[in-house]
């Protein structure tokens, strides 16, 4: 989840052996990290969307495909104007791998969902973009073959209920 299991044991009081201590649905690690929320309070976690759009290799264009998927969190963003968005991205690893080229990958592919949410009328300064490369894996990497689970973008959305996103997935 992010965290060293000292640190997390002594200082944030959370399980090592669960991501997600609270099951407010974002993990201990990021809640500590980047959100600075309480990993034992799911009240406060922001709401997270992750998408899995099949980019074409080393390119960042949005496929029409995944449109629809990405419609759900303007519209989430939409019904709730003083929310805002990190839109994080991410990728997968090989052995051939390179660090700052993934980095810089999954930072396009963030700025092209930023850009799409923009096109839908979100306003720019809502909505950050960020590309974390291979840093953080959902699942263990496979290096020799790939991990597409990893090959991800993740919305994290401040300022809105579960009971907004469940509308707004009603209403895809």
């Amino acid at each position: 989840d992010g965290l060293k299991d000292g640190a997390e044991v002594k200082n944030y009081r959370t399980n090592p052996l669960d991501p997600d201590t609270d099951k407010g649905g974002v993990t201990d690690g990021h809640e500590v990290l980047v959100d600075k929320t309480n990993p034992l309070n799911g009240n406060d976690d922001l709401l997270r969307f992750e998408l899995h759009l099949l980019f074409d290799y080393d390119k960042d264009v949005i496929h029409a495909k995944d449109f629809p998927d990405i419609d759900t969190v303007a519209k989430v963003l939409a019904r709730n104007p003083q929310s805002t968005a990190t839109i994080e991205g991410h990728a997968d690893r090989l052995y051939r791998s390179k660090a700052a080229y993934n980095r810089d990958l999954s930072q396009r592919r963030a700025n092209a969902v930023r850009k799409y949410l923009i096109s839908k009328g979100i306003d720019a300064s809502r909505l950050t973009a960020v590309g974390y490369g291979f840093d953080r894996p959902k699942v263990k990497p496979d290096l020799k073959n790939g991990t597409p689970e990893n090959r991800r973008v993740e919305v994290y959305i401040r300022g809105a209920s579960e009971r907004q996103i469940s509308d707004a997935l009603k209403a895809k």
